[in-house]
């Protein structure tokens, strides 16, 4: 039976995802939500994810088993970390930063002990690709290290963090079979899917994922932390992305297809879809105001508004469309955090010029794990020329 669902689901929708070279092929795609595909594709979404996933996790060199991390633990409160992946925010188009006369971000505006990195670069123009950068130890371009070992998910792990994945978007289909393995190192993983059975919702909004959250926090307490939180974002089609009383820039893009929008009216919805995002993102910040919680958010990659003609994301041509690598990031401590970390927190705020490449080195070495396998000049954390970490 599961191979049999397996063949019809891979000639229904028959994509294909080349997992060296990430390059993506698509031939056609038959509607998951009609009888009997539906019932093909749920058969072969479990087998992917139990089978086909569980064995390239397995697959993957556990760092954990070859370089030592130790962490010392507060008992007198847990720690949070959080790492936040955005979808297709741009830098430039982000108000904190001061490049933009959107003002597409309020309520962040408002909150204290907020980094925002006002020269962010991602590793990658898509997100099937930049993820497994944003999540492992792998610089930019190292794409074999990027695929073959295991995440910063499971260093937590090691270090008796208790773990999640809690995402808008999808985990194990044949379009995440990068980071569809890294996804379940988690304890505790939410996908899209789930949340669609849950809440019986086609089109999913960012602001689904503080139930779950929620949930999540409720159910460890006492525990110390890690968790991803997969926003859907700017995602194309814009419109889709945020809710009605969110429509703040106007005119906007209500077609399908962009090419018969205006550019005007492109912008408008994009700059909507930021301004939602930033609501989310200070909900999210407010649930962790009274912890001791660390937080970074990075968007996975930037998105082309036809400059030089074009539009969209993951451009593999010749040439460097920066507007697809120029990306929205920023750290956040709680007051308790800063007060236990006040040093670190000062080197944070003294950067600028960043990129995906910190991310793994900053999230451990801002929470005090300690390892050589911690680069500490990509350590937001540690401050050059100084001979201690900042604690």
């Amino acid at each position: 039976m599961a191979l049999i669902a397996t063949i019809i689901t891979s000639y229904l929708v028959a994509t294909y995802f080349d997992y060296k070279k990430h390059k993506l092929y698509i031939n056609r795609i038959v509607p998951q939500s009609y009888m009997p595909f539906n019932v093909f594709y749920n058969i072969d979404l479990y087998i992917r994810k139990y089978g086909v996933f569980n064995k390239q996790k397995a697959e993957k060199v556990d760092i954990t088993k070859n370089f030592t991390f130790q962490f010392q633990n507060d008992v007198s409160e847990p720690k949070i970390v959080v790492l936040i992946i955005g979808e297709s925010m741009r830098g430039d188009m982000f108000y904190l930063n001061g490049k933009t006369n959107y003002l597409n971000a309020p309520q962040l505006s408002k909150i204290k002990n907020l980094k925002s990195f006002k020269d962010a670069t991602s590793s990658a123009s898509s997100t099937r690709v930049a993820l497994p950068y944003m999540l492992t130890r792998a610089k930019s371009g190292d794409w074999e290290q990027a695929i073959s070992e295991k995440s910063i998910i499971s260093v937590f792990k090691s270090l008796g963090f208790k773990t999640a994945w809690i995402g808008a978007q999808g985990a194990f289909t044949n379009l995440d079979y990068t980071y569809g393995p890294i996804i379940m190192e988690a304890d505790e993983i939410i996908t899209k899917t789930e949340i669609r059975k849950d809440l019986g919702q086609s089109n999913l909004y960012d602001e689904y994922l503080l139930l779950y959250l929620d949930k999540f926090l409720q159910k460890n307490q006492a525990d110390n932390l890690f968790i991803v939180l997969h926003m859907i974002g700017s995602h194309w089609s814009f419109d889709e992305r945020y809710p009605e009383k969110f429509k703040n820039f106007t005119p906007t893009c209500e077609s399908s297809s962009p090419a018969s929008c205006t550019h005007e009216q492109l912008l408008n919805s994009y700059h909507n879809t930021i301004l939602y995002s930033d609501w989310v993102l200070s909900k999210i910040i407010e649930r962790f105001e009274n912890k001791d919680a660390f937080l970074i958010y990075a968007s996975d990659h930037g998105f082309s508004l036809f400059e030089k003609h074009y539009f969209g994301n993951a451009y593999e041509g010749k040439g460097h469309l920066k507007e697809q690598y120029d990306i929205a990031m920023f750290a956040w401590g709680s007051n308790k955090y800063i007060k236990k970390n006040s040093k670190a927190f000062k080197a944070i705020k003294s950067q600028d010029k960043v990129s995906h490449d910190y991310l793994f080195h900053s999230l451990l070495g801002c929470s005090n794990v300690e390892s050589k396998v911690i680069e500490q000049n990509l350590n937001l954390c540690y401050k050059k020329n100084d001979d201690v970490k900042g604690k």
